[in-house]
């Protein structure tokens, strides 16, 4: 699995977004990491298998009431979840940063960012000059040589990123990365993935559906749906008629993907976080086999067994993927 080339404009921070390696060479990392939602800061603490083939460990999983990332509400949740020795990764807003789809620029390596500065200048909504860019290759070259490769482009803006970096620093927390949900959400289907099989991600957040497929461990395409079905509970013809919406959008992404990369084998969808009713309504109308995504089926879950109420283990989904970093596996 590749390695993400970052630029360093903040010192104390690596890899944005976060890669999850394909076998660490040093003993994995313990990480634990923040998301942001509309209830509060969410926190997960991760370590290492215990043995060979084993799951990840959830050391400890909590929430804050805070309505914003704050250095109070930091504090707070590190009380809760910090464990020895770990390192912090935080998932960056989806409102505090753009991801776009652009042709991988035909320069050395050490040279595709900058190359990409001159490309999504026109493309963003801020002054490229303020931005930091990190990207991720699509991997095509093999199996479509005549195409031009495409990679993923992250942009966020400098002054953001060094406000978060700040508040983690005054709450004497040692952040170490910032991840975003795409890549997040990558890690997670990687790690449910069987074998060579292609797996498809669907997660229900509290304001909109994120959809990325993942084949041998890359991320290949991804869809956000700026819907959220939590407005509609009370109310099951809108529900209906929402998961209608989202699962004509993963039908349309699923046919865009055979049609732009004919090689990736989509063997399964997963989905967490849906109404009861998405799960049916999915499988009957896609020919692939629809499953739940069920935590201890993944994780380790003996210390955090709260995790296990889906109700409860949904919302931790984007931090646990967040979290996932070195820990493909046990060394």
């Amino acid at each position: 699995m590749q390695r993400l080339h970052l630029s360093r404009v903040l010192p104390h921070l690596t890899q944005f977004p976060a890669r999850i390696l394909a076998r660490a060479r040093r003993t994995p990392t313990c990480w634990t990491a923040v998301d942001c939602s509309a209830s509060g800061l969410l926190g997960v603490s991760l370590a290492p298998a215990l043995h060979p083939g084993g799951m990840p460990q959830v050391m400890k999983a909590g929430v804050v009431e805070a309505s914003t990332l704050s250095t109070a509400g930091l504090t707070q949740l590190a009380a809760h979840i910090a464990v020895p020795s770990t390192r912090w990764v935080f998932v960056l807003p989806r409102a505090d940063y753009r991801v776009l789809v652009v042709a991988e620029p035909q320069v050395p390596a050490d040279e595709i960012t900058q190359s990409l500065r001159w490309q999504l200048a026109p493309l963003l909504d801020f002054p490229v000059d303020e931005a930091v860019l990190d990207y991720i290759t699509i991997p095509t070259r093999a199996w479509q040589a005549e195409q031009t490769q495409e990679l993923y482009a992250f942009a966020a803006q400098a002054d953001a990123m060094q406000e978060i970096a700040d508040l983690f620093r005054t709450a004497r927390i040692n952040l170490c990365a910032i991840d975003v949900a795409e890549t997040a959400q990558r890690n997670l289907a990687v790690l449910a993935a069987q074998a060579e099989e292609g797996v498809g991600m669907v997660v229900f957040g509290e304001q909109q559906v994120q959809i990325i497929f993942s084949w041998h461990g890359e991320l290949y395409m991804d869809r956000l749906i700026a819907e959220s079905l939590a407005d509609d509970a009370g109310h099951p013809e809108r529900t209906a008629a929402a998961s209608a919406r989202i699962v004509l959008q993963l039908q349309r992404s699923l046919d865009a993907l055979r049609t732009n990369f004919p090689f990736v084998a989509i063997d399964r969808i997963v989905i967490a976080g849906a109404p009861a009713t998405f799960r049916a309504a999915l499988a009957d109308t896609i020919p692939l086999s629809v499953e739940t995504l069920q935590l201890e089926r993944l994780f380790d879950l003996s210390h955090a067994p709260q995790l296990a109420d889906p109700a409860v283990g949904m919302r931790y989904v984007t931090a646990l993927g967040a979290a996932l970093r070195e820990m493909e596996s046990a060394p």
